[in-house]
């Protein structure tokens, strides 16, 4: 009887040492089955490019860079993010069409320019709607921009980051510009955005579309006058060379964002997208800063180098440009200027 037993707790014993193996193994397969999930989805390295008409010297381009290393590093060197300036992936536009044809590219955006898509999100680059950098970010971190986002991920586009502010934008040209009327028939550059070409005609000028890497020839033979963009634009595109005179209207303070297709993103491991997203951000956050920071050290720039800085008469140029929310409203849905008023008042 005590031999049966003693058998019995021996293959009792063999048993559990089979069985708690067994789980191990499981255990490990599962381990390991999970660590290769991500290389499954992903299959090869993803090589996604970012189109954008910033030049190599800007802010921009450095941010890009920075997130690009950061993404590789987190990846693991599975995405690989190529930067393209210059507008060598084409323009604005036509980036963001490749990205909603589903092809791996990044979309470098502002929100008048998304317009035909989300027509709401347009406002925010309205005249004067805000002091600075502060007052807009309530907007991007806003409900209001969560239905924006949501409405363009309908449309096959996912929005990585929405907070990399370019920077008030002013007026170089030809001519000292201190009130509306000094723009009178001005030829000023504008892209074919209606936000955009209405307030130019608010404040004087006539909007002519060029795209921006037509803007330097465009001064230099005579098809315009002037332009209008960030200071940091003004001068790494060294429009300066060929226009000595700027205006600080910071009629629009502009926030970009970077759009990919819905299709290009699902493809991604969620771990991945996370990490795009996350990376996206946290440029956005320090290229913001450094946006406000460098503001001045461009705008002493531009003067070292010859061009005449003249401070206008802001509240003539508000009182112009008040109308393009009027003119623009039917654009909108109903109530959304007083929405983002009363977000910016909060």
């Amino acid at each position: 009887m005590k031999k049966n037993k003693i058998i019995i707790l021996n293959i009792l014993f063999i048993l559990s040492i089979i069985m708690f193996g067994c789980s191990g193994n499981k255990s490990n397969s599962e381990g390991a089955s999970n660590s290769e999930a991500t290389d499954e989805k992903m299959g090869e390295k993803l090589i996604i490019r970012m189109g954008y008409v910033m030049s190599e010297t800007s802010p921009t381009h450095e941010a890009v860079q920075q997130f690009a290393k950061n993404v590789n590093e987190k990846t693991d060197g599975m995405i690989e993010i190529q930067p393209f300036p210059n507008s060598t992936l084409g323009s604005d536009a036509e980036v963001l069409e490749q990205a909603k044809l589903g092809d791996p590219v990044i979309a470098y955006n502002n929100p008048s320019g998304l317009q035909d898509i989300v027509p709401d999100l347009s406002v925010l680059g309205g005249p004067f709607l805000v002091d600075d950098w502060i007052g807009l970010k309530k907007v991007v971190d806003s409900d209001f921009m969560n239905r924006q986002e949501e409405i363009l991920q309908e449309n096959g586009l996912k929005v990585l980051a929405f907070n990399w502010y370019f920077g008030a934008r002013h007026v170089i040209s030809d001519r000292e510009v201190e009130k509306p009327e000094d723009l009178n028939g001005a030829k000023i550059r504008s892209a074919p955005l209606p936000v955009w070409e209405e307030t130019i005609k608010a404040m004087g000028a006539s909007p002519t579309s060029l795209e921006w890497a037509e803007v330097y020839p465009g001064l230099q033979q005579g098809v315009i006058v002037g332009a209008e963009a960030p200071l940091e634009t003004l001068y790494t595109s060294k429009l300066h060379e060929v226009a000595d005179h700027l205006s600080l209207t910071g009629h629009f303070k502009q926030v970009n964002g970077w759009l990919m297709g819905e299709e290009v993103f699902n493809s991604i491991p969620d771990e991945y997208q996370k990490i795009l997203i996350e990376e996206a951000i946290s440029a956005g956050d320090l290229v913001s800063e450094k946006v406000i920071e460098q503001e001045e050290e461009f705008l002493q720039k531009l003067e070292d180098e010859g061009v005449t800085i003249t401070e206008p008469d802001i509240d003539e140029f508000k009182k112009a440009t008040d109308k393009v929310y009027d003119i623009l409203a039917d654009d909108w849905s109903e109530g959304t200027y007083e929405e983002i008023k009363a977000i910016l008042e909060e």
